[in-house]
């Protein structure tokens, strides 16, 4: 599959995602002429449109893309193929990096994350590797069920420069990686805190930027 611009690789998402081509060129407008990690305009665009907020939220690409990369049946994934193409080819130019990150939900997710559980996240996840970013509500509510998750990763992407915000140390893991439970810690205010520490797969999967 060829790397297409961002303007083609939104063309099969027109029906899709509320306002994308709007939206394509407000990331595009945004870019730099150069990237120090050598992307093109268009892979730096199709990093930044990811992290871009519509309103409401849940018409955002990003939301609507995870909403889509865990489903069984994967023709509703087939629109989104050329914009993976491009932002997969635009992630491999950026050193994967091993550093820990953290991650907010507004759950108490410790039922799903027993120690020593094996468990694979099938979307885009966005980190910050400055846990004082999560102080701000918009990423965890300051009382009620929470959690934060804490990982270890071997393969973090810093997409701090190509992120809309640029206040949040944001860092991008990618969909398919296999963590392992370290350990979680429960407060007595609904805050629970979850340990992982991403492994490689027991079993060879695809790789989506290949």
């Amino acid at each position: 599959m060829p790397v297409v611009s961002l303007e083609k690789a939104v063309e099969p998402l027109v029906n899709v995602v509320p306002n994308i081509k709007r939206m394509a060129y407000f990331a595009k407008e945004k870019c730099q002429s150069s990237s120090p990690d050598k992307l093109t305009l268009d892979e730096s665009a199709s990093i930044i449109i990811y992290t871009m907020e519509w309103d409401p939220h849940e018409q955002s690409l990003y939301f609507m893309l995870n909403a889509t990369l865990p489903q069984e049946n994967r023709q509703q994934l087939k629109p989104w193929f050329l914009y993976l193409k491009l932002v997969f080819t635009a992630l491999s130019h950026i050193p994967s990096q091993r550093v820990c990150v953290y991650r907010g939900v507004n759950d108490n997710l410790k039922e799903r994350y027993t120690k020593g559980t094996i468990v694979v996240w099938w979307v885009f996840s966005s980190c910050t590797a400055c846990i004082e970013v999560l102080e701000n509500e918009a990423f965890l509510q300051k009382e009620g069920k929470r959690t934060i998750f804490n990982i270890k990763s071997d393969s973090a992407k810093d997409i701090q420069r190509y992120s809309q915000f640029d206040n949040e140390d944001e860092i991008l893991l990618l969909p398919g990686r296999v963590s392992k439970v370290m350990g979680y810690l429960q407060n007595s205010d609904g805050l629970c805190t979850i340990q992982l520490k991403e492994i490689k797969p027991p079993h060879p999967y695809i790789n989506m930027l290949g």
